[in-house]
């Protein structure tokens, strides 16, 4: 058999398609790029007049409201939204939510968002903190059902990451060490995911608190919170260094990533005087899309677990070896470029004004999963394997929707026979050594007459539907 060779031109169309499939794929799961572009530049809740007293006199209404549950849940996350975008402190608000924060409570997952939403950096942890205590003895306790373990695992992560010093609290040692503990939760995945989603993201910022054993091979024993008020000061440009070590291996074509591991502490010394790119010339575009390529790279990496396996071990001193994994990283991106062609020609039509605030919306250290004004899904608090069957109704949904008026079809066929037909049609001596003929064969009395009542109810049943056919067109003659 012949077949066709694979030309050059044939070659080019297959890559186009591959590449609008990746890009489809983008879209639908939600990249960065993506998100960026269908974010709203200037939000309405940005431009509210005298934002705190707005809130307030919101809040007040909302006290004394006796509107009905979903119009109060409307106001609930318009007060929070403001609150979580301006940073603006309304404490009788968490105290008010507390109320709703049962798991029987109808919408629980929506009252949890938005406390979520309405917690920042600026919060007081005493505020905060009987909140997370109130979540975990309602939610995750061996009483309550898998889900509602995941949706309190899952809240609390998000908490934690809002304001990273709740982990310095009183007594929220032992119930982090608790909570992690359901990472073997044999019973639900999602359980599992929600702890394990936990237990790394402390590791990463606070990993003092945990049990030697829980911390990883690779965790950072400097980090710490920020305390209450303190804020990271950058003296330039963020990422700018990151920059400067890809400019410095893309001119370095022939390093290597094991000649980096045996490079020795002088060499690291040189690699680490590399002048900021920033204090030598002024940043173009094209330089801040590339810092935006690295840290979605970055970021990416971080939640491979393949790729934390692989890396090295540090020494004492973490950052003699910092510079040799940013250089490590560069040239793996030195190796992949950083954009394809249809997403340069996207960007190149975007202003310098869109690229800098692209770069203040991902050095906010906000998750992917919200969006640039901080907005929270209530979905993404559930479980992994109810998001999995929610995406199966869809999907089952769209099939049936599908099928409407395919009955009539059907029913148009103009020839031929099924494969029932097909089989009793068929001569008895080809069919005598199948399976079916061999069961009817040796089938026990028990057997053939469960078998002849089955057989008797299908004939009742096609007699009353042929009996309703019949009266339905002697109606239709009349």
């Amino acid at each position: 058999r012949n077949h066709s060779k694979r030309t050059r031109a044939r070659k080019r169309k297959e890559e186009k398609i591959d590449k609008a499939l990746k890009k489809a794929q983008r879209v639908k799961n939600g990249s960065a790029e993506a998100k960026r572009i269908a974010a709203p530049r200037f939000p309405a809740i940005e431009l509210i007049n005298d934002p705190q007293g707005f809130a307030e006199r919101l809040f007040k209404r909302l006290k004394s409201s006796t509107e009905s549950f979903e119009m109060r849940l409307a106001m609930m996350n318009l007060i929070s939204r403001v609150l979580g975008f301006h940073k603006l402190l309304l404490l009788p608000f968490f105290s008010f939510l507390q109320r709703y924060l049962q798991p029987h409570q109808r919408s629980v997952t929506s009252v949890l968002a938005f406390l979520i939403q309405a917690s920042h950096d600026l919060v007081p942890v005493e505020e905060v903190e009987p909140m997370v205590k109130l979540i975990a003895n309602n939610f995750v306790n061996d009483r309550s059902g898998s889900e509602v373990m995941a949706v309190g695992l899952n809240s609390i992560r998000e908490l934690v990451m809002r304001i990273p010093l709740l982990t310095a609290g009183d007594g929220m040692q032992d119930l982090v060490n608790d909570l992690i503990q359901y990472r073997r939760y044999r019973r639900d995945k999602s359980v599992v995911m929600a702890a394990r989603g936990l237990l790394n993201f402390i590791r990463e910022t606070n990993p003092t608190i945990l049990a030697r054993k829980e911390r990883g091979k690779f965790h950072n024993e400097s980090a710490k919170p920020l305390e209450y008020g303190q804020a990271k000061v950058f003296d330039g440009v963020e990422g700018a260094e990151l920059l400067a070590v890809y400019e410095a291996a893309k001119e370095k074509d022939d390093i290597e990533v094991g000649s980096l591991e045996k490079e020795n502490e002088g060499d690291e010394e040189e690699q680490g005087d590399l002048e900021r790119v920033d204090k030598v010339r002024i940043l173009t575009d094209e330089d801040f899309r590339r810092i935006r390529k690295i840290k979605e790279r970055q970021e990416r990496e971080k939640l491979n677990p393949r790729a934390r396996r692989k890396r090295k071990p540090t020494t004492s001193e973490i950052t003699e070896n910092a510079l040799v994994k940013k250089l490590k990283q560069a040239n793996e991106i030195n190796n992949e470029p950083l954009e394809d062609e249809e997403e340069e020609e996207e960007e190149e039509e975007e202003d310098s004004v869109g690229v800098i605030s692209d770069l203040e919306d991902d050095s906010s250290g906000e998750d992917k999963g919200r969006s640039n004004d901080g907005a929270v899904n209530p979905h993404d608090l559930e479980g992994h394997v109810k998001q999995q069957r929610r995406e199966l109704a869809d999907r089952l949904r769209s099939v049936y929707a599908g099928r409407e008026g395919s009955h009539k079809l059907a029913n148009k066929r103009l020839g031929g026979t099924n494969n029932l037909e097909k089989t009793k049609a068929k001569n008895y001596l080809m069919v005598r050594h199948s399976k079916r003929v061999r069961e009817k064969q040796f089938a026990s009395l028990r057997q053939q007459q469960y078998h002849l009542k089955k057989h008797i109810k299908n004939l009742e049943k096609k007699k009353k539907t042929v009996q309703r056919i019949r009266r339905r067109t002697n109606k239709a003659a009349q």
